[in-house]
């Protein structure tokens, strides 16, 4: 059985709000690159994994800056892997800012808190 994707927002407003702080452009090959792993068409997008299954999405394209943290919860009798985008953000140096970094570890507990996971 193949498991379906879908993405949702830690808070679809606050979400909302970040990815308009992008460039047009940038936000751009960043949804692209959502869609494509959504879809798993390896070829637009990158993710690096950091500690405790948060991972960063990104486009492979040179020019883009648009980056999303997420992490992965799997319903295996549903069939659903749900991809909760907790913060995105224009790359400004090669690492995650560590602010950047704490402000998504956050967001996944208080989202895993809200929906009962631990």
């Amino acid at each position: 059985m193949e498991v379906r994707r879908r993405w949702v927002a830690f808070d679809r407003e606050r979400m909302n709000d970040e990815f308009r702080a992008m460039p047009s452009y940038d936000r751009g090959t960043l949804f692209d690159a959502m869609a494509a792993y959504r879809k798993r068409s390896e070829i637009v997008w990158m993710v690096d994994r950091y500690a405790g299954g948060l991972m960063r999405i990104r486009s492979r394209s040179k020019t883009s800056s648009g980056r999303c943290l997420f992490f992965a919860t799997t319903k295996l009798r549903a069939g659903e892997e749900t991809l909760v985008a907790v913060t995105a953000y224009k790359k400004e140096a090669t690492a995650v800012p560590r602010h950047v970094l704490r402000r998504a570890m956050s967001r996944m507990e208080e989202w895993k808190r809200r929906n009962g996971i631990t």
